[in-house]
């Protein structure tokens, strides 16, 4: 595969991250498993290049590993947030049965 080539997939996976994170930032589901493939792809053939091709798609790969970094942190702000209310649930749930015992 050329460094063109990969650079067509680099900039395929970007728009896909982009669509990703807006996608967990909208609180919608996002299914990593459908890049797992693209990233580790890309990476493997990046170094198969010479240097200098390598060299021109390192920035490209910086911005999509930024863009993973991001994702990331929103995923795992959502868990976090999920694990709260589903906390915060368990105790009202839990408040309401005591509450309803002595009643």
């Amino acid at each position: 595969m050329t460094a063109a080539e990969l650079q067509e997939k680099l900039t395929a996976l970007q728009a896909t991250l982009d669509r990703m994170a807006d996608a967990a930032g909208r609180g919608e589901p996002v299914d990593l498993s459908l890049i797992s493939g693209d990233v580790e792809s890309l990476c493997g053939r990046v170094l198969t290049l010479s240097a200098p091709e390598a060299r021109a798609l390192l920035p490209g790969m910086q911005r999509a590993i930024g863009q993973l970094d991001r994702l990331a942190q929103t995923l795992r702000d959502r868990q976090s947030e999920t694990e709260a209310a589903e906390e915060k649930a368990a105790r009202l749930h839990a408040a309401r049965a005591y509450g309803k015992a002595y009643r």
